[in-house]
């Protein structure tokens, strides 16, 4: 993916926890997604839980405990796959 794609990834993954619409995120979220605290969670079913589905459930789970939650992007860069949102 170019930078300007995958910074529009992110733009998208931001847009998702602001709105909670999880709908399309299968689009831009790989199957090898990999959140590293859920992981650790002592809970065994999201400890399993991997790619879409992984990013789905912990937007459900801030969005239920923070309903106002709302990033706001400051600066965003990138540089080859990495991509720094500020």
């Amino acid at each position: 993916m170019s930078s300007q794609e995958n910074i529009n990834a992110v733009r998208r993954a931001i847009k998702a926890f602001n709105t909670g619409d999880t709908n399309n995120v299968h689009e831009f979220i790989s199957s090898e997604y990999i959140n590293r605290e859920s992981q650790k969670a002592k809970d065994s079913y999201r400890s399993q839980l991997t790619g879409p589905e992984e990013f789905i459930d912990t937007i459900k789970n801030l969005r239920n405990a923070f309903p106002d939650l709302h990033y706001e992007e400051q600066e965003i860069i990138s540089q080859d796959d990495r991509v720094v949102f500020i």
